[in-house]
């Protein structure tokens, strides 16, 4: 189980969290949801999760 995915600053902008992102997701393609939760106020954090396909 995935608990937290955090992402210094420094690596904003590299791909990095889309990775991880995308590697977590291929390691569950059976199951048919994955909750996401994310920090009232993190906006950042919303529209990255929107833009990878989240709802």
């Amino acid at each position: 189980m995935l608990d937290g995915l955090h992402i210094d600053q420094s690596e904003y902008g590299t791909g990095l969290a889309a990775n991880i992102l995308h590697a977590v997701f291929a390691a569950h393609s059976g199951i048919p949801s994955i909750a996401l939760e994310v920090l009232e106020g993190n906006d950042r954090a919303m529209a990255f999760y929107r833009k990878h396909g989240s709802k």
